[in-house]
């Protein structure tokens, strides 16, 4: 919501509102619920980001939230491109709900903590993974 609130000045800016129940968390906050779940069956998204609560080889990308995994349920139909952005102390770790499996996600987003297994397998598998670098905040693609 703070993005959207700076933003909102941007010329050629158009925000379209989901409605739904927010809920708060420790740093972000997402809309939910059925009105959510009616309005993007309405609408087509290019690119959608979405995250993990863990992220393991042998399980895929997994949340411990049963809003997040019906909201990722409804993204996962209207998107073109589903985009995972994840903390890398978020690998080697399994939540209860399965998101998506590891092959079926092709863009990555994450910081250099990210272990090499991953990085393998990424790169071996052909999937696009971006590592955003503490130096200078940059960030770059292997």
């Amino acid at each position: 919501l703070t993005v959207l609130d700076e933003l909102k000045s941007t010329p050629g800016f158009n925000l379209l509102g989901t409605g739904g129940q927010l809920e708060n968390f420790e740093e972000f906050s997402v809309f939910h619920g059925d009105f959510v779940i009616q309005f993007l069956e309405k609408v087509l998204v290019q690119k959608a980001f979405l995250t993990a609560d863990g992220v393991s080889l042998k399980h895929g990308y997994t949340t411990h939230n049963r809003n997040e995994f019906h909201l990722f349920e409804s993204i996962r139909k209207i998107s073109e491109q589903l985009i995972f952005v994840v903390e890398s102390k978020n690998f080697e770790k399994n939540s209860i709900l399965r998101l998506a499996e590891m092959d079926s996600i092709n863009t990555i987003i994450t910081d250099e903590g990210i272990p090499e297994e991953y990085t393998n397998y990424y790169l071996e598998n052909g999937k696009k993974l971006y590592i955003a670098s503490d130096n200078d905040d940059k960030l770059f693609s292997l």
